[in-house]
């Protein structure tokens, strides 16, 4: 599992924090890390030789975060993992957040089937440009508080300046979004947390 880093929008400064975060894919190897490598769990006992591994499952890692007092992050990498994910929220209701293939249609179920928040991330850019009605029309489905946005960014030099550019999908071309005090009030206006799940750390711009 991998840990993200989050920044929680209350009063006074940020609260910055570590999240154990998993990947699901709709393939057989339904948790995986994040460039793609299975997870998998030995089994067996001391004194034997012969083990197995054990896929993980999403409801399986729900339970060991219940467990051990944590909160988490499902992020789902296609919309066919949606049950998967689903599942693993009864097992921990109240402290997973969903990303990943959450929009209008699907956002509202994640929240009533316990998840904390939800994260949108791409969905709420197009061609480049960010698009606000779609992060509002999130905020009326399911409540600013159970609402998040992922920030991922690149940091672009041009003449010795360093400009910050929200780049969700690294898929998709830069967004033209630049993350400057306005911009990160403006989104923290609609949602109760941001999150930077990916940061790339320099773009050089010709000149």
């Amino acid at each position: 599992m991998t840990s993200q880093e989050g920044a929680q929008l209350d009063a006074g400064p940020p609260k910055m924090e570590f999240i154990p975060t998993i990947y699901l894919r709709s393939n057989d190897r339904e948790v995986v890390g994040i460039q793609g490598t299975p997870l998998t769990l030995k089994e067996g006992s001391c004194g034997k030789e012969d083990t197995k591994e054990k896929k993980l499952t999403a409801s399986y890692v729900a339970k060991e975060w219940k467990q051990n007092g944590l909160g988490g992050i499902i992020y789902l990498l296609d919309s066919k993992c949606q049950k998967k994910a689903l599942e693993a929220l009864q097992y921990h209701k109240g402290h997973i957040i969903i990303g990943g293939s959450v929009d209008c249609k699907n956002a509202r179920t994640f929240i009533d089937s316990g998840a904390s928040h939800v994260i949108v991330d791409s969905y709420i850019f197009s061609d480049g440009q960010i698009m606000l009605e779609r992060l509002l029309a999130l905020e009326k489905v399911v409540g600013k508080e159970h609402l998040a946005v992922n920030l991922s960014c690149v940091r672009r030099l041009h003449k010795g300046r360093s400009k910050f550019f929200a780049w969700p999908d690294r898929r998709q071309e830069i967004t033209s979004f630049e993350l400057t005090e306005q911009g990160i009030k403006l989104i923290a206006h609609h949602c109760s947390r941001i999150f930077c799940m990916n940061f790339t750390p320099v773009t050089r711009l010709r000149t």
